[in-house]
Order: structure tokens, then sequence, then C-alpha cells
């Protein structure tokens, strides 16, 4: 299954399709392939029945405006399509896709796809494509993913770059006060600034307590990497030492 190649113009292709339902049916696990957008194969992931988990990926595409490179298909065993964790790792990980296969006695029924898109639409930062067969996709996976790679390169703010520097988002997340979290963010940002990097924006969120896996809240941290593939930055600076729980959460 890693040896496949993939028609560009389908998010997975029928044979395919189906020998990823016939294995996941036999094993009782979700299984998920990270697909290159050239079609080949580059990972298969075998989770449990409920979920996957994506392992770290080897290579990230910085630019400004620019997805991952690959796009994620995993069956679903229980008839449920896109949920909330297909849509975190789709905003954190910028995947150019997250789709679903679910199954019917182990045959492939509908593939559920989502993408992110430059701009809210109806409050929400990614929208749900129709439903659709494996044996019946006409339109080009690969057509609608630069699109929208154009899309966020065309809505990026425009700045004066050099091309050479890092570009950033700084974070703060204190249980103190405002006060003291914005001066701490000023001495942040002129360290940053006097290492040569370009800092594109700064947060600060005061909470109660620190989230113990995503820092800042799951929900939280989704909305910052998107923001920071909306601004193009490749870089996200936080103004306190990070566990290494909450490291893997903001890295994998």
């Amino acid at each position: 299954m890693a040896r496949k190649r993939i028609n560009p113009d389908d998010i997975i292709g029928r044979d395919l399709a189906r020998s990823l339902g016939a294995l996941s049916a036999e094993l009782n696990r979700r299984i998920g392939l990270l697909i290159h957008r050239s079609g080949k194969v580059e990972t298969v992931i075998v989770g449990d029945h409920d979920r996957i988990v994506i392992p770290p990926l080897a290579t990230i595409r910085t630019a400004g405006g620019r997805l991952q490179g690959l796009r994620c298909v995993h069956t679903s065993l229980g008839g449920t399509g896109i949920n909330d964790e297909d849509i975190m790792d789709l905003a954190c990980l910028r995947l150019d896709l997250m789709s679903v296969l679910t199954l019917r006695d182990g045959l492939p029924e509908l593939i559920h796809t989502a993408h992110l898109v430059p701009e809210p639409v109806a409050g929400r930062d990614w929208v749900m494509l129709t439903p659709v067969h494996p044996a019946r996709q006409q339109d080009s996976c690969i057509e609608l993913i630069e699109a929208l790679e154009n899309e966020f390169v065309r809505t990026r703010p425009t700045r004066e770059v050099d091309q050479g520097l890092d570009r950033a988002i700084l974070v703060s997340v204190t249980t103190g006060s405002r006060g003291l979290a914005a001066d701490s963010m000023a001495e942040l940002n002129e360290l940053a600034r006097s290492a040569d990097v370009l800092v594109l924006d700064t947060i600060i969120q005061l909470r109660k307590q620190i989230h113990p896996r995503f820092i800042l809240g799951r929900g939280k941290l989704m909305e910052i990497m998107l923001r920071s593939l909306r601004l193009g930055a490749n870089l996200l600076i936080f103004d306190q030492e990070l566990s290494p729980s909450q490291i893997r959460s903001v890295t994998d």
C-alpha cells in the first residue's frame, strides 16, 4: 500500500480505497494514508477503532501561505465522517485536505472531505465538500489544492519582507496580570527583532490555569495555527517554557 501511486486528480483511487477499506475492516482499526500531491503514498498509519494519530511530519513547507503538500485520507468504521479531531489535524498540520472514507460491510461508501479557507465561511475556517463515492470523483483534487494555496498567498497581508527572515507570531499565555504580560511581550518582541525575526503579530491570553497539553486550549491553538497560515508565519514563539507534551501539541 505504501508503494501505491494515485492519480493526482483523485483524493484517493478507487482500487486503493477498496484495499484500504478491506484491510481496515479485517483489522477492525482505522487506517490512514498521507498522500503527496504527486499521488505518492508517503505514510501508512494504523490506528485503533476510533482514531488515528498522525506522526510528526518530516518536512514542513514554511513559505508564507503554503499548505503542507500532503493530504490525509483515513477510514471510519462507525460510519461517521469528519470530526473535531480531524479538523484540529487539518488546521495545525496545514494539511492540503482531510478526508474520511466511510465503510459499509468493509466496502467504500463515501469520501468526506474538509479543507481550510483563506477567509471564514459562515463563521468557520474550513469548508466541507459534498461527500462522494470513490468511483464517482469528478472534480480535480490537485486543481482545488493549488487554487486554495494561491488564494492563501493572494490574501496574505502585503509586507516588505526580506525573504531571508523568519516570520513569527509571539504568544504569551499567563495566569498573571495583563500589564505584566504586556511588559514581558514587549521584551520578547525586542529580542525577536534583534535576532532578525520579523514579528507579524502578538497574542496575549489570560487564563485561570495553563492547559496541560494545548497550553491555551485546543480551540485557541487551532485559531493561532490558522492565523499563522494566513499571515505567512513560519514560527510561533512562546513567552514561557513549554512542557514536552505542550511542545508536541504545537509541533506535531
